[in-house]
């Protein structure tokens, strides 16, 4: 388990490990800091597959599908898929956020 200090750190270990490591990184996150859950507060747990832009984005694959759970979409939509998230934006939103506001605010590496 690794916990970044700030939005560099979680970049350097997503490029280390999907890149030089082919693999992905699993993250603890509270889903209302990503912007493909609407708003929606959830504990949760994201898998990283790659980063675009040198690293300000990070790529992710969603596995919670709403519809194929409960046989319809909620509210808040349904986050499943890829998507690409930036690291952070303005303290708003963002993928360190999520992690940072997380109940473990810790990453797999």
């Amino acid at each position: 388990m690794y916990e970044p200090t700030d939005a560099a750190e979680l970049t350097s270990k997503v490029m280390s490990d999907t890149y030089m490591f082919n693999q992905g990184v699993i993250q603890n996150v509270d889903t209302s800091w990503l912007g493909f859950w609407n708003g929606h507060q959830t504990d949760h747990f994201d898998v990283v597959h790659g980063y675009t832009n040198y690293g300000s984005d990070v790529k992710i694959a969603e596995e919670w599908d709403s519809y194929f759970t409960f046989g319809y979409y909620p509210a808040y939509g349904d986050p499943y898929g890829k998507h690409t998230q930036q690291v952070t934006i303005s303290g708003h939103t963002g993928e360190f956020e999520a992690v940072h506001n997380s109940p473990t605010e810790r990453m797999v590496v």
